[in-house]
């Protein structure tokens, strides 16, 4: 499995968003992300857990033997430290998934 890590995006650190992001991928037999479609979140953090997780590799979800598609959600949560001095520093971004059968 090859996962790339999103990057909290500094415009939403400066401005002090923060959340979850929920995304739906579409993952074909060999594992490769097909497609994403955004469930939940803030606008400013779509691009950033987008870009990293259409990047991601999966092992093939095997059934009977064979590859199927699957569907997964995966969850980015992107969050700053309560007290900070400077506003950037120690922001986090945290990833989760569960995947269904497609079809």
């Amino acid at each position: 499995m090859k996962i790339v890590r999103p990057v909290y995006p500094e415009f939403a650190k400066e401005t002090r968003v923060q959340g979850r992001m929920s995304l739906v991928c579409f993952v074909g037999k060999d594992g490769k992300v097909k497609s994403i479609e955004v469930e939940q979140g803030h606008p400013l953090l779509i691009k950033a857990p987008t870009d990293a997780v259409s990047q991601w590799e999966f092992k093939p979800v095997l059934l009977n033997g064979e590859a199927v598609e699957v569907e997964t959600t995966v969850n980015v949560d992107f969050r700053l430290p309560k007290v900070q001095k400077n506003p950037t520093s120690g922001a986090k971004c945290l990833v989760d998934r569960q995947n269904r059968k497609v079809g």
